[in-house]
């Protein structure tokens, strides 16, 4: 998972006449928005029911109105989506609540749970939510009523893909004062019963360290078997120290990584749990860029930063997939993780006069069942190659290499990374229920002081029956030019324990 960085946006959107901002105001919280507005194009704008789009026109959006409370809904004006806002100050002071992560599940098994972050010191609530009624529920559980006083990581926290009332969690941090309930354990935590139930504890991997886990990752086959971690050790400069990858039904730690050999920042197994995709915290000295182990074969393969590798950034895998958007074509690739070299593009993010965009960066998830469409929170990243196409949107891209998206929602949050409530936390993150039918993301509402969680209910992508064969991507003419460091994922996000 590659670096990114925000600049503040130039006032393009004064193009819009006044007259045309008024058009548009009238229809913020209906069930009409517009058809055809293309920014410095020829198109007229008109008026036309707000629905799923499917075309590559520029839909800026439309003026905000007052922020709604916790529970209200509200159908996207464009795209006719119906979104719920789940959090307010009520359930948290500013800066607010949201998601951690595209790839940590905020709904459990069969939706009827939200985990939900809090803040940026590890705090969380489990909300209640209702699924058939598209309704909230009250607040279950927060980190305060956990019992027997533990520390909990809850970055990382992962609903289990069977059990609707299980979430496994590990301990925050190591406390000297607190052995028995610090550093290097794995958790089960019932949210119905309030129990938390030792699973594991990995203190031989640090015999007298004061080191913990981060970042846990489970690979989504529904067995909860494989699980992958980061070591890192108080006051080290180094962290993470190791990568451990476990698996549970053996309980046999399979690998112990010392990251000095790999600089890695993140490892994450996909769907099956055979593969491990490192993502390294810088391009090497011999231009690799991330890292990928296989576990049935015990052998690495490496992608490298250069035009025929298309170097992904911020994607996801499934099963025995990976995806992310290519630094080097511009377009969201596919790669088989049994040949990773080989990719085709899924979508080359050309608006409809075939100009390719570089100014987004995203997020992204294949978390569902269906793996046939990814679903991808679009975000304002720069403003280099900026056409406005698929800005602040959330929308889904199908895997069969046809280029078909679904453009479902703008997320309204205005990333400029100078505040608190504009940076890396109010980045919408989305993350989609395992069927399909809601996605949860986090907004700022255009700057509103605080960030919260909302909800937006989707019919699910269409089944599709095959994905793209991986043939060697064509090289964009246009080579992205941009500083590679470290993705503030790494950085802030991890200041959370």
């Amino acid at each position: 998972m590659d670096s990114f960085r925000h600049h503040r946006r130039s006032n393009r959107r004064s193009l819009l006449g006044a007259g045309v901002i008024l058009l548009l105001a009238a229809s913020v919280f209906g069930a009409r928005g517009i058809s055809g507005l293309e920014m410095g194009g020829t198109e007229a704008p008109q008026v036309a029911v707000a629905k799923i789009r499917t075309d590559r026109r520029v839909y800026p959006e439309l003026p905000l109105k007052a922020l709604p409370r916790a529970g209200a809904t509200f159908n996207d004006p464009i795209f006719g989506t119906l979104i719920m806002r789940a959090t307010d100050e009520k359930d948290y002071p500013a800066p607010g609540c949201g998601t951690w992560y595209s790839q940590w599940p905020t709904f459990n098994s069969n939706n009827t749970r939200l985990l939900i972050r809090c803040g940026v010191s590890g705090d969380m609530k489990i909300k209640a939510f209702d699924p058939a009624t598209f309704t909230l529920g009250p607040t279950l559980r927060t980190q305060a009523t956990i019992t027997n006083g533990h520390s909990l990581q809850w970055q990382g926290a992962t609903w289990s893909r069977s059990d609707p009332d299980l979430i496994f969690v590990n301990a925050a941090y190591y406390n000297q004062d607190y052995p028995t309930v610090s550093g290097m354990k794995l958790f089960t935590y019932r949210p119905s019963s309030n129990t938390l139930s030792l699973i594991q504890d990995f203190t031989s991997l640090a015999p007298g360290k004061p080191d913990y886990l981060f970042e846990m990752h489970i690979a989504q086959d529904g067995k909860d078997d494989l699980f992958t971690f980061m070591q890192y050790r108080i006051g080290s400069p180094n962290n993470p120290l190791y990568f451990i990858v476990w698996k549970r039904s053996s309980d046999k730690v399979l690998q112990h990584i010392l990251n000095s050999k790999i600089d890695a920042n993140a490892a994450a197994p996909d769907k099956s749990g055979r593969w491990i995709w490192f993502a390294l915290n810088k391009t090497q000295s011999d231009g690799a860029r991330h890292k990928i182990l296989d576990l049935q074969t015990n052998t690495w393969q490496t992608i490298y930063w250069k035009a025929s590798d298309d170097s992904p950034n911020h994607g996801d895998g499934g099963t025995g997939t990976n995806v992310g958007k290519g630094n080097f074509s511009g377009g969201f690739n596919f790669r088989s993780l049994s040949n990773p070299h080989k990719s085709s593009i899924l979508f080359d993010f050309k608006d409809s006069n075939g100009v390719l965009d570089w100014s987004n960066d995203q997020h992204t998830s294949l978390y569902p069942d269906d793996e046939s469409w990814v679903t991808i929170g679009l975000y304002d990243e720069s403003d280099a190659h900026d056409t406005g196409a698929f800005e602040n949107e959330v929308m889904q891209i199908a895997m069969d290499g046809s280029q078909r998206i679904r453009r479902l929602f703008h997320h309204r949050s205005k990333i400029d990374n100078q505040t608190p409530t504009t940076g890396y936390w109010a980045v919408p993150k989305p993350t989609i229920s395992k069927d399909g039918r809601f996605i949860a993301f986090t907004s700022n509402w255009g700057n509103s002081g605080r960030y919260d969680l909302f909800i937006a209910r989707i019919d699910p992508a269409p089944r599709l029956t095959g994905i793209a064969q991986t043939a060697p991507s064509a090289p964009s003419s246009l080579v992205r030019q941009r500083r590679v460091t470290q993705e503030l994922r790494s950085g802030q996000a991890r200041k959370e324990n």
